[in-house]
């Protein structure tokens, strides 16, 4: 996945807390040099925490992420609860409709204008795959 992601400049590297979105994006910190800066909104949700106080969470990151980068291009890894929930309530807001996220390996690019203008999934094809 890192060399997929590093196709084209990454300004900025962003993970929850979790051990593994750190591990999933070391890989691509280590090809380009950059730091991977911890988000806590970025963490997957707990049992007490329903969807949209997930949604929102998770989006406050996503804007406080753009506001570091006004253009550019991030990277930001998260879970399976919360990715979804972003992209849902995103998508929702900006009369887009939100692409579903169907096994792990893949990820949305978000792109901005003053407002959220495009969503789109991207997968890699699985290890071993066609061969």
């Amino acid at each position: 996945m890192a060399e997929a992601l590093a196709v084209a400049p990454v300004d900025g590297l962003f993970s929850s807390p979790a051990l593994r979105c750190y591990m999933s994006l070391s890989p691509l910190a280590d090809m380009l040099g950059i730091e991977i800066e911890e988000l806590p909104e970025l963490a997957e949700s707990d049992e007490s925490e329903g969807f949209a106080s997930m949604a929102e969470r998770g989006i406050g990151a996503i804007y406080a992420i753009r506001s570091m980068f006004d253009e550019g291009r991030v990277v930001a890894c998260s879970h399976g609860d919360i990715i979804p929930a972003i992209i849902e309530v995103l998508a929702e807001a900006s009369g887009l409709e939100a692409p579903a996220m169907e096994r792990r390996g893949q990820w949305y690019t978000i792109r901005f204008d003053d407002e959220v203008t495009s969503i789109e999934r991207t997968e890699i094809d699985p290890v071993g795959a066609g061969s």
